[in-house]
C-alpha cells in the first residue's frame, strides 16, 4: 500500500466533516434582539419665581397700641379746667386696616385704604374704701392716604407719611366704681352727639415687609397718629385731639 492510500480515507472523513459543520452554522437562526424601550421623561414643572417687585399690592392687617390724647381748655364761654381729667392715662385700642399700595415710580408708592381706627384715654382712682376708674374710646371710620419709600427686595424697608380723614362712628365709655359703702358699680355710656362728625390726621410709620412666599408678604409696622382738629364741637367745654402710638400687622399680596 502506497502512502497517499494510507491518509485517503482520513481525509475524505475531515473533508465530509468540514462541509456538513459549514452548512449547519450557515442556517443557524440567532435570537431576536428584544426593541429598547423609550423611557419617557417626566416634564418638569416650573418653578414659580418670587416677584419681589410687584407694581400693586393688596394689604389687609390690624393694628393693636396705645390710644391717646391732646386735651386743653376750649377758651370762650363754654370752658371749664381740666380738673381729674388731666389726670387720665393712655389706653389699649385695637384698629383694623385694608388697602392698594400702587408703585409710582421707582422706590416711590402711593397707598391707599380703609380702616376702623381708635384712640381713647383711661383713668383710674383708688382711695381706701373708693374706687373709680372708666376707659373711653372714640372709632373712626378712616381713609388713610400715604406717600411710602420702599426699598428691597425679599426684606423690605417701609417709611411713609400722610393723612388720614376720618368720620366719627361712636363714643363708648366704661365706668367702674365703688363707694365708701362698699357698694359697686358698672355703667356704660355710648354717645354720637356732641362731636365733630369729620377729623382728621397725620400719620406716618416706618417697619419692614417680609416676603416669605410667592408674592405674599408680612409686614410690621410701627406708626404714629395725631388727630389735627378736635374731636368735639365748638361748644364743648374741652379741644380734643386723639394720639395713637402702636404697630401695623398684616398680609401684602402682589397683584
Amino acid at each position: 500500500m502506497d502512502f497517499f492510500n494510507i491518509f485517503r480515507l482520513p481525509l475524505i472523513l475531515l473533508c465530509f466533516s468540514s462541509a456538513s459543520f459549514a452548512q449547519i452554522e450557515t442556517g443557524k437562526v440567532g435570537k431576536q434582539q428584544e426593541p429598547i424601550k423609550k423611557v419617557e421623561e417626566k416634564e418638569e414643572k416650573p418653578v414659580k419665581e418670587f416677584n419681589y417687585n410687584p407694581v400693586t399690592t393688596f394689604y389687609v392687617g390690624f393694628g393693636y397700641g396705645a390710644g391717646y390724647r391732646m386735651l386743653s381748655v376750649n377758651e370762650g364761654y363754654f370752658g371749664k379746667p381740666l380738673g381729674e381729667r388731666a389726670n387720665e392715662t393712655a389706653l389699649g385700642v385695637f384698629s383694623y386696616s385694608t388697602g392698594i399700595r400702587h408703585q409710582l415710580a421707582g422706590k416711590v408708592f402711593l397707598d391707599a385704604g380703609i380702616s376702623l381706627a381708635a384712640n381713647g384715654e383711661a383713668y383710674r382712682f383708688s382711695g381706701t374704701d373708693t374706687m373709680y376708674r372708666y376707659d373711653t374710646k372714640y372709632t373712626h371710620f378712616a381713609v388713610p392716604i400715604k406717600i411710602q419709600y420702599i426699598t428691597g427686595k425679599q426684606l423690605k424697608f417701609i417709611a411713609g407719611a400722610g393723612l388720614q380723614p376720618q368720620m366719627f362712628l361712636r363714643y363708648r365709655q366704661e365706668i367702674n366704681s365703688k363707694s365708701t359703702q362698699g357698694v359697686e358699680n358698672s355703667e356704660t355710656i355710648k354717645s354720637k352727639t356732641g362731636y365733630n362728625l369729620f377729623t382728621i390726621a397725620a400719620l406716618a410709620n416706618v417697619g419692614i415687609q417680609w416676603q416669605f412666599a410667592p408674592n405674599t408678604s408680612l409686614y410690621i409696622l410701627p406708626e404714629a397718629r395725631i388727630q389735627l382738629n378736635s374731636t368735639l364741637t365748638k361748644q364743648a367745654a374741652y379741644v380734643h385731639r386723639g394720639v395713637f402710638y402702636g404697630v401695623q400687622f398684616g398680609l401684602a399680596f402682589g397683584i
